[in-house]
């Protein structure tokens, strides 16, 4: 299914959960609020003078995703952009493997639901 080399770490699996759900067509829309949020950083002074526009995304990403926890989000950037690198990979993969969408939910729901992948010994 997913090439062998796509092995996931345990801080892999923790950045996937930052959704409560995670759905095939949410790749699109947390790639359009992380360029949203590049968007609102100034080059010199960062988020210094954006308050209003973060919590305007901040809302969006609530609205639009599911995320465990979407207050200040921007502070969070470096995962949420590591959850869409893995969210789009591992759809990726699965496509490649012949998979349809509702297969591909079902494997996005596994981290959120405290799925590992690896059997108790």
């Amino acid at each position: 299914m997913l090439h062998q080399s796509a092995k996931f770490s345990v801080a892999d699996l923790n950045t996937m959960r930052l959704f409560s759900t995670f759905r095939e067509e949410h790749i699109v829309k947390l790639h359009a609020l992380i360029s949203q949020y590049h968007n609102a950083r100034w080059p010199v002074f960062g988020y210094l003078f954006s308050g209003r526009r973060l919590r305007e995304i901040d809302g969006n990403m609530a609205t639009e995703l599911s995320p465990v926890n979407a207050l200040n989000a921007h502070t969070e950037l470096a995962r949420y952009e590591r959850s869409y690198v893995l969210f789009a990979k591992v759809a990726s993969d699965l496509v490649r493997a012949g998979m349809g969408t509702e297969q591909i939910n079902l494997v996005f729901q596994c981290p959120s639901s405290g799925f590992s992948g690896q059997r108790a010994e």
